[in-house]
């Protein structure tokens, strides 16, 4: 979670977009090079390598480790790069290749696998399709950035009288301030996503294929589902009383 709440937010050109979009959906990590010959030559390899640094400046992007000939680096999406992919995910992104490169990445081991155990993914990604969860994903971004967006005016507009009342610790009331909006943006896509899932598996086009055997044995889907029907349970509960 640190990972994702320290991420800034940030506006980006439609080249930094697109270079994100080359490294992200290849399946070997790119490299000047190739990252040029994807481009068809449109651009010289001198404004290529540019927007490399640049975008290795921003801290998108980050060499991978390892000795290559001719000294060809290879570039992959750090957490905060596959951040910003996430948040233009469309019908044309290679969404599973994504999942699969990047599952141990800190973003996706927060707002996915920490809900979700990979072979759920797999399994719900080979029957619904590599855009399954585009959406979850996407409006995950998109409430954590409108979070971070906040506390970047919050933080610039806060009265500096009111922060003498506090004992010099109102920057750590924000932060915590932060990360519960996040977690809590989290949990609401997650049960989006949950009520999602029940409600394919009712449905006449997927019966007899709905993967019920895999969902049962992940434990945090079915710890998710169980907090739903408590929830939901208390809620009925409360609302016959009154």
């Amino acid at each position: 979670m640190s990972q994702i709440e320290d991420y800034k937010p940030l506006t980006l050109g439609n080249t930094e977009e697109l270079f994100l979009s080359i490294i992200s959906r290849s399946v070997q990590a790119p490299t000047v090079y190739s990252i040029y010959s994807a481009l068809k030559k449109t651009m010289s390899y001198k404004n290529v390598h540019k927007r490399i640094k640049r975008l290795r400046l921003l801290g998108l992007i980050e060499p991978v480790n390892g000795k290559f000939e001719r000294k060809a680096i290879p570039y992959r999406l750090t957490s905060h790069g596959l951040f910003q992919c996430l948040l233009s995910l469309s019908p044309s992104s290679p969404t599973a290749l994504i999942l699969h490169k990047y599952r141990d990445d800190k973003t996706l081991q927060t707002i996915l696998y920490e809900n979700l155990e990979e072979e759920t993914v797999k399994e719900l990604l080979s029957i619904f399709g590599e855009h399954f969860f585009d959406t979850y994903l996407r409006r995950c971004c998109e409430e954590i950035l409108t979070i971070l967006r906040g506390v970047v005016f919050q933080e610039h507009e806060i009265d500096k009288t009111i922060a003498k009342h506090w004992p010099n610790n109102y920057k750590r009331k924000i932060e915590m301030s932060k990360m519960r909006a996040i977690e809590d943006a989290i949990e609401k896509q997650d049960l989006n996503l949950i009520f999602d899932l029940i409600k394919k598996s009712t449905e006449d086009e997927f019966r007899g294929i709905f993967p019920n055997q895999v969902l049962i044995r992940d434990q945090y889907l079915v710890q998710s589902v169980e907090a739903i029907r408590d929830y939901l349970d208390d809620g009925f509960k409360n609302f016959i009383m009154t």
